[in-house]
């Protein structure tokens, strides 16, 4: 009397694959949100001499076998826009914050946190 198992070597294959099928989505999910992102800031920025806008980076690179998608601005006013400032100019009022940056990239984080659970999830690996 024996146990025979079929389609266990199939099973076997697959979850060899797994993990490189997981870094694969993962990798492209965080690459289209993060450029996305990049898009978004782009946009909403305002343009007086479009500096701003030209200051916007995105680089990609890949990190312990992990895609790292970076997004900076460069202009040395970048932070005093997104934050707002008290500097002021004869008669005018301080600057307020343009809140660009900050709540894109926020969203866009949170978006890859989702898509990575939905892709847990669809793999069944929750």
């Amino acid at each position: 009397m024996g146990v025979t198992w079929r389609g266990l070597d199939e099973h076997e294959r697959a979850l060899a694959e797994l993990p490189t099928l997981v870094q694969a989505k993962g990798d492209a999910i965080v690459s289209d949100q993060m450029r996305a992102a990049y898009a978004e800031i782009r946009a909403a920025y305002p343009v007086r001499t479009g500096h701003l806008r030209a200051s916007l980076t995105l680089q990609e690179t890949t990190r312990h076998g992990a895609t790292v998608v970076t997004v900076i601005n460069t202009a040395r006013y970048a932070l005093a826009f997104e934050y707002g400032h008290r500097t002021t100019q004869a008669g005018q009022p301080p600057r307020t914050a343009g809140k660009v940056f900050v709540p894109r990239t926020l969203r866009a984080r949170r978006r890859i946190w989702q898509a990575l659970a939905q892709l847990t999830r669809a793999l069944s690996l929750t």
